[in-house]
This record gives C-alpha cells, structure tokens and sequence, in this order.
C-alpha cells in the first residue's frame, strides 16, 4: 500500500513541476530507432491507442491469470450482425477499455456494422488523463474468408 501512495505521490509532484506527464510504451514492431539501435517507442496518444487496440482484440482465456479480459470481437464477426450484436459488441468495448486501460478516460464508441460488407468499423472516442483533447481512433474488422 505504501509504495502504491508514494508512486501517485510522485506522479502528481512530477506533472506539477512539468505540467507534462509522458506515458510512454514500448513498439511491438519492435523496429529499431535508426540511430541508437534501441527498440523503438510509442508516446501520448499512440501509445494509448496501441494498447487498446491490442485489449480489443484480445479474445477471452488469451490473457494468463485474467481469463475475464477481452472482447469477443473475433466470435461476433461470424454472427449475423443485428441491433443487439452492435450493442453486445459496443457494451464489450466500453468494459473492457474502462477496466483495463487507465490511461484514458472514454467518453463514448460508436459501432457501425455492415453486414453485406462483412465489416464492422468500431470509432472510440476518449480523453487522455490530464489533458483537455477528445481523442479518436477507428479500428476495422473485416472478415476474410
């Protein structure tokens, strides 16, 4: 408990003596930076929408010791798409990124099937923690035969 308060502590010491906080993430392209040779890394906003991208499409039972994260976003793509599959999939979407993602704080997704496409365009819209900025980002899921 002690060191959880004296991380927040420093944390809040740190932002009010920058007025900047860097979340930081490392690339899983793992593509060197060209000069030093070190893995690459993402910041800000891209780190944040790596990392959800990454919760939502994670299925249940993928992650170890946490069978409860994830979506089933890959299971709905073979269901007939219908009002209560968008709901289903948007009520999975909103858990999932306000459990696990506490970096940002979301404000809203919008879903949009298209059936005879066999594709569902997801829009997430959020704020980073600390800042002011509505945030968005899309992810597309197709289905490939």
């Amino acid at each position: 408990m002690w060191g959880h308060d004296c991380s927040g502590f420093t944390q809040r010491i740190y932002t009010i003596m920058t007025d900047k906080f860097l979340y930081t993430d490392i690339d899983l392209n793992f593509v060197p930076h060209p000069i030093t040779k070190d893995i690459g890394r993402l910041t800000e906003n891209d780190a944040i929408k790596r990392s959800a991208k990454n919760l939502l499409l994670t299925n249940y039972f993928e992650s170890f010791f946490n069978s409860q994260k994830g979506t089933p976003l890959r299971g709905l793509l073979f269901e007939n798409i219908t009002a209560m599959t968008e709901l289903t999939l948007k009520r999975a979407i909103e858990l999932v990124l306000s459990q696990y993602e506490p970096r940002m704080i979301f404000q809203n997704v919008v879903v949009n099937a298209e059936p005879e496409k066999h594709y569902i365009t997801i829009t997430i819209f959020y704020t980073i923690r600390n800042k002011t900025t509505l945030e968005q980002f899309d992810v597309i899921l197709k289905r490939t035969r």
